[in-house]
């Protein structure tokens, strides 16, 4: 008996934190939970007597029981809430205009029902993102935004999924849990910047990613855009997935990346993003491999830089803008509806098209 009233008592507790259950609302009797547990009424009251000594609930005599407004609440330093936006970048990192555009939308729109944010950063680092997911529920927050490093099974997303903790994917969707998500069309984005190649008269085209493509949903998708502009126009797609560490150019160099793309006649390149293609082409300038006259380049983002890279990349464009906004409303509305799960949400993209590419005449 100990036991069940216990649970009882921190089942509603949770629901209290979570903000599933708000200031003044009323939660169920003492009838109403011997029915939902199965218990004796005598357990069911022990619970609600445990709430009522931590100062969790008021009873109103004839009315039932309430949850009690916190005047100060031990984690969290807002009563209205705070929901926290998990970033995998690092604090001090100089912020594209687009992220920012991001992070602006996502505050204007939780402000507007009395929520704050708090913003919490990865590092670009898997480990200390778990961390950060690990420390969510206890921390108080009443949902979270959280733009994952890595989509593929994430043994911290499930704790706080299991505890059916409000929360919403950005940018990247988490694989086999049914989380709602704000993302953009990558198929149909890497498929617009291969089909500008193939229109411009390329057909050796590489794919270029700084990650492998398992371990994220839109690096995937991308890469599988990328497939679907290929095979439509018949062209052969065997051995032309390349990945590599853009970010290191001592990997660039030892892996030889500009004398594999020369042996193999490749023209043109989709990079997984702006930053793989602007690293690219600074790093094949260095190493007299001159865009676009020996080669044409298409990014992903439309990222400040592409305008400052020289030649200015082509690219598609997603509104990070749009992106937060939307992100924003799904939390919301899962943290007022007491759900966990939405339809997700998924916005076009453009092409931008820029000097990084230009047409080709093929050899007959």
């Amino acid at each position: 008996m100990e036991i069940l009233y216990k649970k009882i008592a921190q089942d509603i507790k949770e629901h209290i934190q979570s903000g599933r259950l708000k200031p003044d609302e009323k939660i169920p009797t003492e009838n109403e939970l011997s029915m939902d547990y199965g218990v004796s009424r005598i357990t069911s009251k022990k619970a609600l007597n445990i709430l009522q000594e931590e100062g969790l609930i008021y009873r109103v005599r004839g009315s039932g029981s309430f949850v009690k407004k916190q005047k100060h609440p031990q984690h969290s330093p807002y009563e209205q809430g705070t929901i926290a936006v998990v970033l995998p970048f690092k604090e001090d990192d100089t912020y594209h205009g687009t992220t920012l555009s991001a992070i602006h939308s996502i505050s204007k729109q939780v402000m507007k029902k009395g929520y704050h944010t708090t913003l919490l950063f990865s590092d670009h680092d898997t480990h200390k993102q778990n961390e950060i997911l690990d420390k969510l529920y206890d921390d108080n927050y009443v949902g979270a935004i959280i733009y994952p490093i890595k989509t593929s099974y994430n043994e911290s997303i499930y704790r706080l999924y299991a505890k059916h903790f409000p929360m919403v994917m950005m940018s990247n969707a988490i694989d086999r849990l049914d989380i709602p998500s704000a993302t953009v069309d990558n198929v149909q984005g890497s498929y617009l910047a291969t089909k500008h190649l193939i229109n411009q008269g390329h057909h050796h085209i590489l794919f270029l990613s700084y990650q492998h493509a398992e371990d994220n949903n839109s690096i995937s998708d991308r890469y599988l855009g990328y497939l679907h502009a290929l095979h439509e126009a018949d062209i052969a797609s065997n051995n032309i997935l390349y990945f590599t560490d853009l970010h290191a150019e001592d990997q660039l160099n030892s892996k030889g990346l500009i004398s594999i793309i020369r042996e193999k006649g490749f023209t043109g390149i989709v990079c997984v993003n702006d930053e793989t293609a602007s690293a690219f082409i600074r790093y094949g300038r260095q190493h007299d491999f001159i865009c676009p006259k020996e080669y044409s380049i298409v990014g992903f983002d439309n990222l400040s830089l592409c305008q400052h890279t020289y030649p200015p990349l082509t690219t598609i464009q997603q509104d990070y803008g749009k992106l937060g906004e939307k992100a924003a409303d799904l939390l919301i509305e899962c943290i007022e509806r007491g759900v966990t799960s939405l339809p997700s949400c998924v916005l076009e993209v453009t092409l931008v098209e820029r000097e990084s590419t230009q047409s080709i005449v093929q050899d007959e």
